[in-house]
């Protein structure tokens, strides 16, 4: 495979965060699935291994929060890569705070962010 994903939900994996955190994944990825056409279930999970030739065809956005992640796995699929998810159980954090839970403004704002990768990608952007 040319990239392969830790994915929450692929076969053996679980997402076991707060509901809210949960519930907005799985709404961004599903949204972004349909929209797109895409077939990598998690595209914000933010583990992958990355064949070096991938780079040749595909670039990393510079910013972002998880759009970055979005518009990688849509690159990756567009140029025809092949990809592996493996399912991963993502566990609640233990110590500090994720980046999405600063403030429910912060918060919002992500998600924000990844709505408008989404809705730019599926306008040809």
């Amino acid at each position: 495979y040319d990239v392969v994903c830790a994915s929450r939900y692929a076969e053996g994996g679980k997402d076991t965060r707060s509901v809210i955190r949960v519930a907005t994944s799985k709404i961004i990825n599903l949204t972004a699935q349909k929209i797109l056409g895409l077939k990598i279930k998690d595209l914000t999970s933010g583990f992958y291994a990355v064949r070096k030739k991938v780079f040749s065809k595909v670039k990393l956005m510079q910013t972002g929060f998880a759009e970055y992640l979005i518009r990688f796995s849509y690159d990756v699929e567009k140029n025809g890569f092949s990809v592996l998810e493996i399912g991963y159980v993502s566990p609640d954090r233990e110590r500090g705070t994720s980046k999405s839970e600063r403030s429910p403004t912060k918060f919002l704002h992500d998600g924000y962010r990844c709505w408008k990768e989404i809705i730019k990608l599926g306008l040809g952007k």
